[in-house]
């Protein structure tokens, strides 16, 4: 869609079936990464009769999963991407996590600036460190994208 979309159930299957023709075993463990608010529209999705689709009734507490793969969320997942004239969607990402490895480097670079809040009588000290997300097996991810984060 040209200004975001909506996510639904559909969506995971699909993300499900690109996996599966990227010859991702289903024994494989996959699950989902998605800002808080992404989660939240599947927690308020209800059937033809107003029962939720995320919990077994009204009285009980939300699944924890999504058809099945654990969901797990975080707020760092950015949900200010503009598509189109939307400036509020963002990503789910899908895939086997084992594939993937974070990686941080042990060296860190610490810059003192002494001129920017001197108003002020402070020192701001800036500490940089170095990391990145390796995907060993790129095609055991599926990233949706331009998702409305509403």
């Amino acid at each position: 869609d040209t200004n975001g979309r909506d996510v639904n159930f559909d969506d995971v299957i699909n993300a499900e079936t690109r996996l599966a023709n990227s010859n991702i075993p289903d024994s494989e463990t996959k699950a989902l990464a998605m800002h808080p608010v992404m989660r939240a529209t599947f927690r308020k999705m209800t059937d033809a009769v107003g029962q939720p689709l995320f919990r077994g009734d009204m009285s009980s507490q939300a699944f924890k999963d999504i058809v099945g793969y654990p969901a797990y969320t975080s707020t760092q997942l950015p949900i200010n991407i503009t598509t189109g004239t939307n400036a509020a969607t963002g990503y789910i990402f899908f895939g086997a996590w084992r594939y993937a490895e974070y990686l941080m480097s042990n060296a860190m670079e610490l810059i003192v600036d002494e001129v920017t809040l001197a108003n002020q009588l402070l020192v701001r000290i800036i500490g940089y460190t170095y990391s990145d997300l390796v995907l060993h097996y790129p095609e055991a991810f599926y990233v949706m994208k331009g998702v409305n984060a509403s």
